[in-house]
């Protein structure tokens, strides 16, 4: 079905694009990332940003005197390419398009859609949805710069400055900071508390997927140095442990809240990465004569998680392939 849909759009233009036409091609690349052919998704997602950049979006700053619906739809969509940017281009490994550098663009407004014909102003006592928005922006912007700085060619090293191994201990404490950073700023309805998870169906989703892909994160930044033999190798490894039983612990209360619900497909992609951190450790540790009976009780949550997807993989083709 997904695929008769894409197939009558037509995304070929002359002209100044639409607001519904840029947001068309990141349904498309969110439709791709999650179909059998996820790499597609990062061409569209190309040709979204240069329609963007081609109109100024990349440089517009919000009059607060004249807050208005079109603006805010076309800030909101440059920050959702931004988001689907850094994510994509972690998820199929190809280097992201939009760099911090190369915009200025004010954060979305923290405004429920309900509330733009009532002078912009969210009420106090209601927690705005568009918050995810904002903070997973940030936590993004962090993976980029994970990405851009640690997994970066040799080239591209060296005209970073990197020149030692020192400075691979200043780039992880400097991501480390602003990742600790991030997670200090949480709202209190965004916060994960595995005792007293949100009941709100949407704030519940929110904050699971939120919270998985901080920690999912976390193994970006320490995943290079786990098997170097430097001084990051111990310390990285164990961040990496506990940031995937963290990740199965959200998918082990996800399942039990929503238990055949389709998992999301970033949890799942958290999920998958989480276990393979796992089974290397497992390895490891096998081989040292140590017990990994902990360990494979998390695995069984995966397991339990991975058989959900096989039930919804004709919706996400990635759900088991990831």
């Amino acid at each position: 079905v997904g695929w008769n849909y894409i197939a009558q759009l037509q995304v070929d233009r002359s002209f100044s694009a639409t607001l519904f036409e840029v947001q068309s091609y990141a349904l498309i690349v969110l439709f791709c990332v999650g179909s059998s052919a996820s790499h597609s998704s990062w061409g569209y997602l190309g040709l979204g940003i240069r329609l963007l950049q081609q109109r100024g979006n990349h440089f517009q700053k919000r009059d607060p005197d004249n807050l208005n619906a079109e603006f805010e739809s076309w800030n909101r969509t440059f920050w959702a390419f931004f988001w689907l940017d850094n994510l994509v281009s972690a998820f199929i490994g190809r280097p992201i398009g939009l760099h911090p550098e190369s915009f200025d663009v004010d954060p979305p407004l923290e405004v429920d859609d309900e509330y733009w014909d009532q002078g912009f102003t969210q009420p106090v006592e209601k927690p705005s949805l568009l918050s995810f928005l904002v903070h997973s922006v940030r936590l993004t912007a962090i993976l980029g710069d994970t990405l851009r700085r640690l997994y970066a060619s040799k080239k591209a090293k060296i005209l970073l400055g990197w020149k030692s191994a020192e400075w691979e201990q200043k780039v992880v404490a400097e991501l480390d900071s602003q990742i600790n950073g991030w997670l200090a700023s949480l709202p209190s309805f965004l916060r994960w508390d595995s005792q007293n998870p949100p009941e709100s169906h949407s704030l519940f989703v929110q904050a699971a997927v939120l919270n998985a892909h901080y920690h999912y994160v976390q193994i970006m930044i320490h995943r290079p140095f786990i098997q170097k033999d430097n001084v990051l190798a111990a310390p990285s490894l164990s961040i990496c442990v506990n940031a995937a039983h963290s990740m199965l612990n959200i998918a082990d209360i996800w399942i039990k809240r929503k238990y055949m619900n389709i998992p999301s497909l970033k949890l799942n992609s958290s999920v998958f990465i989480a276990a393979t951190v796992l089974v290397l450790r497992m390895y490891g540790q096998r081989r040292a004569g140590q017990s990994i009976a902990k360990d494979l009780a998390y695995l069984d949550i995966a397991s339990r998680l991975l058989e959900i997807g096989k039930h919804r993989q004709g919706r996400w083709s990635t759900t088991i392939s990831c």
